[in-house]
């Protein structure tokens, strides 16, 4: 089995590749596929000598035909041809001595800068001129950070792309920075849409198996069993996206499920029924009120995350990367990813209401006036497009009166627990609801 992978993985020397391309390197191998760089060499979409990006895609049931995740991404691709911010797919390609398409190749634009979770790197190639003490023999993401400039303008690239997926009616439903790619002249492309889903009437139930971990949505992980897909899953995805390239580490990165909701609930509070309604009646009500009960406002939650996650970085490196952003100052920044990262899914910002965000005024908009206009002249009957009215109003976070938002947590120490150790048994739980867990004052404050 290892060697037909290898063999399926072996693009320079793949009779299709062979035929029609000039081999340059490979790129990566994913779960559908594996990618190598080429430029043209027959095809006729596109000049002779052209960089491409071929993706081979794996064939896993072993019958006939297309795999379905294939047909899914060749469908919303097509749906999304000639957006600047989707990626291009030029070609559907197939072996002329392989009658039942077993294999599939997809033949797309090459974006030479890989992908956004390589930003950092991206950065430091352009900024190491202003950059006295640049240094290229030290690991590049520790040397420089993104100005808030280079921020944003991905960032808008971003939500711009999503905006006119979600204008088609399709949901990507595997966001993550790995499926964001960037050209070398700062156009951001989404690709990877083998996960993609259109939204009909009726939609379908959700699937725990969507959206890596990290990135997938509340609802995902407690939500009620008859949750549909929706817009807003892709939404949370992005504000997670967000936040990474802001501050160089994931922001839910926990090991298991339970791990990554822990620290969701730890940077964004634990919702209740004020906070999201219904959200104490939901299928894993059980087990979800065993979980500490951290009392938290989301944005003191989510300025302290990006705080934390640069002063790692800075540790790790040895010194303070030059040139800091500082965007855990910039309340637009936290207010952006805050309306995004809502635990209720119908009250998070919409993809085009968020491009209107005041954080994006520093953004030059002018060469995305044509998308921004298509999208508001193509929207579905119903959707939110434009900023509220009075735009982007206080949120109300249900939290308690007595709540003193000067930056800390409250935790109810009577259902504290470590987040690796995992909920505690029924038997447990019950014991410790009856008086037999220890004790300990109530409301102690727990610095961070």
């Amino acid at each position: 089995m290892a060697q037909a992978l290898a063999q399926s993985n072996d693009m320079e020397h793949d009779p299709y590749v062979v035929q029609n391309f000039n081999f340059v390197r490979m790129l990566g191998s994913g779960t559908y596929g594996c990618v190598a760089a080429v430029t043209n060499r027959t095809l006729t979409e596109v000049p002779e000598g052209t960089p491409l990006a071929i993706k081979k895609m794996k064939k896993w049931n072993g019958g006939e035909g297309i795999e379905s995740t294939t047909m899914r991404e060749v469908n919303a691709l097509m749906a999304l041809r000639g957006h600047m911010n989707i990626v291009t797919l030029h070609k559907v390609g197939m072996d002329p001595s392989d009658p039942m398409a077993t294999i599939v190749y997809l033949i797309f634009e090459l974006c030479e800068a890989g992908d956004v979770g390589r930003l950092r790197t991206i950065c430091a190639k352009e900024n190491k001129i202003n950059h006295p003490h640049w240094n290229p023999n030290k690991l590049l993401p520790m040397n420089t950070v993104p100005t808030l400039e280079q921020l944003a303008r991905v960032m808008f690239q971003i939500l711009n792309g999503i905006a006119y997926m979600h204008c088609k009616g399709l949901i990507h439903r595997d966001l993550k920075p790995q499926n964001i790619l960037m050209t070398t002249d700062w156009i951001v492309k989404i690709a990877d849409f083998g996960l993609a889903r259109t939204v009909t009437i009726p939609n379908k139930l959700m699937s725990h198996e969507v959206a890596t971990q990290w990135y997938r949505p509340p609802e995902l992980f407690m939500g009620p069993a008859n949750f549909k897909y929706t817009y807003a899953l892709d939404i949370w995805s992005t504000g997670c996206i967000f936040i990474e390239l802001t501050s160089g580490m994931p922001a839910f990165n926990g090991h298991t499920e339970f791990e990554t909701l822990m620290k969701m609930l730890n940077t964004l509070g634990t919702p209740t029924n004020a906070i999201w309604p219904g959200s104490e009646a939901f299928t894993y009500a059980d087990q979800f009120n065993r979980f500490p009960k951290f009392v938290r406002d989301p944005r003191d939650g989510i300025t302290a995350l990006l705080r934390r996650s640069h002063d790692s970085i800075s540790q790790a490196a040895g010194y303070r990367p030059y040139g800091r952003t500082d965007i855990d100052r910039n309340s637009l920044a936290v207010d952006l990813f805050t309306r995004m990262l809502t635990y209720q899914p119908d009250r998070r910002i919409t993809a085009v209401q968020a491009l209107y965000h005041p954080f994006f005024d520093i953004v030059d908009k002018r060469r995305y006036q044509h998308f921004l206009g298509e999208l508001q002249a193509n929207y579905p009957e119903g959707y939110p497009v434009m900023p509220p009215n009075p735009p982007f109003p206080q949120m109300d976070y249900g939290l308690p009166d007595n709540h003193d938002n000067d930056g800390d947590m409250d935790v109810d120490d009577g259902n504290h627990m470590n987040i690796d150790q995992g909920p505690p048994a029924p038997a447990a739980a019950a014991a410790a609801a009856a008086g037999g867990g220890g004790g300990g004052s109530k409301g102690r404050r727990v610095r961070r």
